[in-house]
């Protein structure tokens, strides 16, 4: 089965450290601290990480199942915005919701057939379908 890789190297402990994500393409790579994870600092953090993650696989499945329905974008646009929330121990965060907001400009698609198509792709997305316990919505409008 093919797999992808990333590597994280963090030096120093998880307060004043810091460290670089890579992703094994190189496509990626980017600071990480503290400070860009809990704070609005530079560098990336893992939930908008995982926000990218699902937009970038849920525009490639739409774009699938358009493809299927010989139907061509001429564009797909997804915007992922990640919520938060304090975890059951009160010490920590998980992932609570991903919103999405996909827009998609397409010749000849009307409303109703592409609201089927934005449910059969977010039910053949590979990150959406491994984030099981994170709520996932989609607005979805066409251009």
């Amino acid at each position: 089965m093919p797999s992808t890789t990333a590597r994280v190297e963090w030096i120093g402990d998880f307060r004043t450290g810091s460290g670089t994500v890579k992703t094994g393409s190189s496509a990626v790579e980017s600071a990480c601290s503290f400070g860009s994870i809990f704070r609005d600092e530079p560098g990336t953090n893992p939930m908008e990480m995982l926000g990218a993650s699902l937009a970038t696989c849920f525009t490639g499945a739409l774009a699938a199942v358009l493809a299927q329905a010989n139907v061509t974008p001429k564009r797909i646009c997804a915007d992922a915005r990640v919520i938060k929330q304090p975890d059951a121990t009160g010490k920590g965060f998980t992932v609570a919701a991903i919103h999405l907001h996909v827009q998609c400009e397409a010749q000849g698609l009307d409303q109703s057939a592409f609201a089927k198509y934005i449910e059969k792709a977010k039910s053949i997305c590979p990150v959406g379908l491994a984030l099981g316990n994170v709520e996932i919505t989609i607005q979805a409008e066409m251009a």
